[in-house]
């Protein structure tokens, strides 16, 4: 589980001696979003295959309605850490700059400087704890009204005592976090199957399920049944399209049946050109721990 919070970060440790910013909450911006598909633009044609888990909005500037830093927290799954070091020129030239931040986890990036701050860029291992709750903590913001309202209100008044000691107002957090991050790994087995299948870790994705899994071609159309017949279609299906999925609500419909709202976005994978934005909900059977069926619900 991520120690602090997952769209901030220490002043001491992110940005040595350069003058930091203080810690300044706004009212929520719907501007943000479109801030957001802007970069993840510029993003995805400068990374290219760098990237393997996508490119997310993470942080506060992710939770519609929610008060927060000015910042468009930006989240993206690489192969590993010392891989995607050579992507570090590439970036800088897009404007952001380098902070050896809790470099064990991640590749720590601000745009354009700490005392100036518009984007946060974490370079994370698609499927490492990491680049699983920063997902888990927004998804559970998203769908829990209460607990956002909660989490801006504590913002608020740790603003207000802690705005020029971003370390301090970090840490006053972080026990919220992970009281929501345990709070979210409700479903885990999906989750981790949402995860796998946007790292495009076709493995990962089968341990989770039956050997004989029934699964819905919703590209070529018809089903695919079994291991191996699943792996073939996702194979061919990544050679074509790029489709990110976030669960977004599960609802548990019975001890053997969930259902899960989700967020799906799908691109051409030779021309980048957005095929998709919708939200759909997908069902899905499980039996003895494992996923046996899955249908993609009108």
């Amino acid at each position: 589980m991520v120690e602090s919070e997952v769209d901030d970060i220490g002043s001491t440790e992110s940005a040595g001696a350069m003058t930091d910013e203080p810690v300044r909450i706004v009212p929520y911006d719907p501007s943000w979003p479109e801030r957001f598909e802007e970069e993840r633009a510029t993003l995805a044609d400068a990374l290219g295959d760098w990237v393997l888990g996508g490119i997310h909005h993470v942080g506060s500037t992710s939770v519609s309605g929610l008060e927060a830093k000015p910042v468009i927290d930006i989240l993206v799954g690489v192969r590993g850490l010392e891989e995607s070091r050579s992507c570090f020129e590439r970036l800088g030239t897009l404007g952001y700059l380098y902070a050896p931040y809790r470099s064990s986890e991640m590749h720590w990036f601000c745009k354009p400087d700490p005392s100036r701050r518009t984007h946060h860029l974490h370079l994370v291992p698609a499927g490492s704890p990491r680049f699983r709750d920063e997902l888990a903590f927004r998804d559970y913001l998203r769908t829990h009204r209460d607990v956002a309202e909660e989490y801006g209100a504590l913002k608020r008044r740790l603003a207000k005592e802690l705005e020029y000691d971003r370390e301090a107002y970090t840490d006053a957090k972080s026990e919220f976090i992970r009281a929501t991050v345990q709070r979210a790994a409700d479903h885990p087995i999906l989750r981790c199957a949402y995860h796998a299948f946007n790292a495009r870790d076709i493995d990962a994705a089968l341990e989770l399920m039956h050997p004989e899994v029934d699964w819905p071609n919703g590209w070529e159309g018809g089903r695919v049944v079994g291991h191996a017949a699943l792996r073939d279609y996702w194979n061919r299906q990544f050679a074509a399209i790029s489709s990110i999925v976030e669960p977004l609500n599960f609802t548990k419909e019975s001890d053997t049946s969930i259902t899960v709202d989700v967020h799906q976005v799908i691109h051409d994978v030779h021309t980048s050109e957005l095929l998709s934005d919708s939200t759909v909900r997908h069902s899905y059977q499980l039996r003895d721990g494992m996923i046996t069926r899955m249908d993609v619900l009108e």
